[in-house]
């Protein structure tokens, strides 16, 4: 995929806050190395659990801008991730 670097993408992800099967993680942590691979910004539900985390940790890790959309019903529970 080309990617017109004049220009920033951020790219939404929603997806399970459990993880079911390990082949989904593997995939989820691939989709977030590949979105910090390519400069991308990622936007997600925020947190650490299942799916949507193994993606931001992952992009995370790899050098990537990502930022978290919490409800502020949960923002108390994941204080702790965001210092």
């Amino acid at each position: 995929m080309d990617l017109d670097n004049s220009k920033k993408i951020c790219i939404c992800v929603y997806c399970g806050a459990y993880v079911k099967t390990e082949c989904f993680a593997t995939v989820a942590k691939e989709l977030g190395q590949s979105i910090a691979k390519r400069n991308a910004t990622l936007i997600y539900g925020g947190g650490t659990l299942g799916l949507m985390g193994e993606v931001a940790i992952a992009a995370h890790n790899a050098g990537g801008e990502v930022i978290g959309i919490v409800p502020k019903i949960f923002s108390s529970k994941l204080s702790w991730w965001f210092s």
